[in-house]
């Protein structure tokens, strides 16, 4: 292990979450994180920070030798807010649920094995598609985008991680700015983020991949965010959405992993997304 860590170095490839950054839109919830203790009392500010450290249930007062023993926030956290996974049940309902739609890929989040969000990294670059952008609506990436990628740097097999760099982590950036990272979908007087066309991921499917990646703030289009996550994840795909820093990486040569909170039933969750690259 020590000659791995010698040979590669690990890249974040994780946006920060912050109460101050935009969550996925302003009509979902937001990211909210509060202080539970503090090491002292604090009355001002934009959050009074309260100390209240226990033992058991009586209150342990602060000394010089040891002041109140611990800091620990709690926090009210959409699943699909920043760097996150989309389980197969974002949109498809358990194969036992009798719902339209529902199949047996309609595994929750806790149900995803680790081993099925890492992969060979694969960077295709297509930022040159923001061009394309119109108010309201994403440019798409196409099959014959992927297709000019394999061209170049050969084909896609079973086992890689396509990650898709269209450049929008750029525009997340902290409030009071204007941003158009979530905005977009919402103002339609706003180009939408380069988005994934249903049959690149139906393409992209038939190459045996299984898991897909963008730093966007979705794989699917402002003008239609469903169509690609039911062509994707009905097929049991994943997706990994809001990566940062792809420009960071080789096209090819890197170990993408994911790993997310291990929620029950959960839709997928925010997580740390990073790749060993050799050195």
């Amino acid at each position: 292990m020590d000659d791995f860590f010698q040979t590669h170095k690990i890249v974040d490839l994780t946006l920060t979450l912050d109460e101050r950054y935009p969550g996925v839109g302003s009509w979902l919830p937001g990211f909210h994180h509060r202080v539970w203790n503090w090491f002292e009392q604090v009355d001002e500010g934009p959050q009074p920070l309260i100390a209240r450290s226990y033992r058991g249930e009586t209150a342990v007062a602060p000394t010089q030798e040891r002041p109140n023993v611990f800091y620990s926030c709690f926090m009210v956290l959409f699943e699909h807010t920043g760097t996150h996974f989309d389980a197969p049940t974002h949109v498809i309902p358990p194969a036992d649920s009798g719902l339209p739609a529902a199949n047996e890929h309609g595994l929750y989040g806790d149900q995803i094995t680790l081993d099925r969000l890492q992969g060979r990294a694969c960077v295709i670059d297509v930022r040159s598609l923001r061009e394309q952008a119109k108010p309201g609506e994403s440019p798409l990436i196409q099959a014959a985008d992927v297709q000019r990628w394999e061209e170049a740097h050969g084909p896609l097999e079973a086992g890689d991680a396509p990650l898709f760099w269209t450049g929008w982590d750029e525009h997340y950036v902290a409030y009071p700015e204007p941003t158009p990272y979530q905005d977009a979908f919402k103002d339609k007087s706003l180009p939408g983020w380069t988005a994934v066309a249903e049959p690149a991921i139906e393409y992209l499917f038939d190459r045996g991949v299984r898991l897909v990646c963008t730093d966007a703030t979705s794989m699917g289009a402002v003008q239609d965010v469903y169509g690609v996550h039911y062509a994707g994840l009905g097929r049991g795909m994943l997706f990994v959405e809001g990566l940062t820093a792809l420009g960071s990486l080789p096209v090819r040569g890197s170990h993408f992993v994911f790993c997310p909170l291990k929620i029950a039933r959960s839709s997928g969750c925010s997580g740390r997304a990073f790749a060993y690259v050799p050195s």
